[in-house]
C-alpha cells in the first residue's frame, strides 16, 4: 500500500486508515465479499501498532461496511448500501445545529413537571 498515515492532519491515525480504507472500498477496490488485508499485514504494512488497526477495523463494523469472524478475517459486506438490511439512522445533528432532548408535555395529574413547549431534536420550537 503506498498510502500512509499522517500525524499533521490533526486526526487520529486509526479513523485515517478507516476513512482511507472506506474510499476504496466505495471505489471499487475492495468489491463485496472481499477480504480486506489482515490486521497484521496492515499495520506492519503502514508502520503502525495492530490495535490501531483493530480500531479502524472496528470503525468500518460499526458502519456496516465490513463483517469480521475471528480467526476467518475482514470482508467487505455484502450489504454496503443497505440494500436488503434495514440500516440505523444517523441521530448527528448537522453541523452547526445542537441535539436537545424534546422536553415532555405537560402532566396533568403532575403540574409542577410541566417543562413547557416542545422542542424539535435540533432545539428549534
Amino acid at each position: 500500500m503506498d498510502w500512509k498515515p499522517t500525524q499533521q492532519k490533526g486526526t487520529p491515525f486509526y479513523k485515517q486508515i478507516a476513512e482511507h480504507l472506506e474510499r476504496r472500498i466505495s471505489y471499487g477496490e475492495f468489491p463485496a465479499g472481499s477480504f480486506l488485508p489482515s490486521e497484521r499485514t496492515l499495520a506492519r504494512e503502514l508502520n503502525v501498532n495492530r490495535s490501531t488497526i483493530v480500531a479502524a477495523y472496528e470503525e468500518l463494523r460499526a458502519e456496516g461496511l465490513v463483517e469480521s469472524i475471528q480467526g476467518s478475517g475482514t470482508r467487505v459486506s455484502h450489504d454496503i448500501w443497505g440494500l436488503t438490511k434495514n440500516r440505523v439512522p444517523n441521530w448527528r445533528p448537522p453541523r452547526g445545529k445542537r441535539l436537545v432532548f424534546a422536553q415532555s408535555p405537560a402532566n396533568p395529574a403532575h403540574p409542577q413537571r410541566d417543562a413547557g413547549k416542545r422542542l424539535d431534536r435540533f432545539g428549534e420550537r
